[in-house]
This record gives C-alpha cells, structure tokens and sequence, in this order.
C-alpha cells in the first residue's frame, strides 16, 4: 500500500493558521490531500494536535492521527512526527509512505507519482523533490568574510562541468517504511533525487510568500 501522512500542527509563529490558509478557494491543508489522493495514496493521514485542522482533515477525506504536544512544538523533529504516525496506525514495514509538507503547494501530481514510481522495485530506499542548480556557492565565517565552498578562486570550474547538485525543496520525501524505522530517518539511504520547477519548489515561509503563492495558484489552476 502508498500511505500519505501529512504533518499539521496548530502553531506556527510566521503565518498564524498557515495549514489552513487559501489558495484560491481552497486551504493548504483540502489541496494537499487532494494531491496525495489523485497521486495514488491509498490513505491519506494527517498529524495534528489541532482541533479545527481534524475536522478539516476529515472533511477532505483523510483521517486523523492525533499528535502529542511533545512532539508538536517549534523545535520538534519531522522524524518525531513520522515514528510517531508508523507507530500510532501501525503502518505495515512493506508499504511506501508519502510525506508531503503542504506549505509547498505548488508541487505537482506529476512530481510526486514519480517520488513514488522511482521506489517501486528499486534498490532505492527514498525519493525526496529537489531545486536541480549548478551554484557557486559561498559561505560566510566567523570573520564576516566569504569564501567558495564547491570551487576555488584559483580554478573556476565552467558551470556546466560541475556536479549536479539539488536545493531540498520540503515538497515531497517518499520513502519505504521498513528503511524508515531502521535508519530513524526521512530519507533513508540509498537516496534518489527528483528535480522539480522553480514554481514547485515554493515553500510558503512569510506572508510574502503565501501572497506570491496566491498569485501563482491563481494563474496556473492546476488543483
């Protein structure tokens, strides 16, 4: 079985409500089920310990696990919540579980049946959506002064020569059950990264983002 889980708490400081924000006429929280069902999700689980997002939940379709607020607060780890869900509605280690963060709306149908077709007889243990870039990145030290990190000033390396490299998007982590509860991790290993759009890979962090997500939605009506 494909078991989608959905983690949703109550709090959250940027966007008061964010889960049950719109996007058009329908919440974060109605599209992200939808997209788990129509990707193929046998079930679809939201993680909450909030009572409006479970009446929310139910109504779209999904059903319910309820989150203790141990496990719900700002520094909570994803994990938590994932060994939390397995445990709770003791999904069985031979099913793929989809986890979807629905603060990145924008992802697509596509995108996520192929997180999931990727896993299907493969060696692969997890799928997780990426940001596809060739950058040169810097990073700042402690001395307030920057330097290259994946190339040197000596020797610029073309861009097209350098190595692929991905910017987790949050979007989509796809992952066997059994891999999961040995290696304690979202994206147990061996991994395959799936590139998505700049538009997918949209993660709705600030009120700036949630209105450019709006706009976006609007015009592109995919849900």
């Amino acid at each position: 079985m494909i078991i989608g889980l959905i983690p949703a708490r109550g709090g959250s400081k940027g966007i008061p409500r964010k889960n049950l924000a719109f996007l058009g006429d329908k919440t974060l929280l109605e599209i992200g089920v939808g997209k788990l069902f129509k990707s193929g999700c046998d079930e679809v689980f939201v993680s909450t310990n909030d009572q409006e997002i479970s009446e929310c939940a139910i109504k779209y379709g999904a059903k319910v696990i309820n989150r203790p607020n141990e496990i719900s607060e700002d520094t909570s780890s994803t994990e938590s919540v994932i060994l939390h869900a397995i445990n709770s509605i003791s999904i069985d280690p031979t099913n793929i579980l989809v986890i979807h963060q629905i603060t990145s709306p924008m992802i697509t149908v596509k995108s996520i049946v192929s997180c999931i077709k990727l896993l299907e007889n493969s060696k692969f243990n997890s799928a997780v959506s990426v940001f596809q870039e060739s950058p040169f990145i810097w990073v700042e030290n402690e001395f307030q002064e920057w330097e290259p990190t994946n190339h040197n000033r000596a020797s610029r390396p073309r861009r097209q020569d350098m190595a692929k490299s991905g910017i987790e998007t949050g979007g989509i982590y796809v992952a066997k059950v059994k891999a999961i509860i040995e290696q304690l991790n979202r994206f147990p290993l061996p991994t395959i990264c799936v590139p998505v759009s700049y538009i997918e890979a949209i993660d709705i962090n600030t009120e700036s983002d949630l209105n450019d997500a709006r706009r976006l939605f609007k015009e592109i009506c995919e849900e």
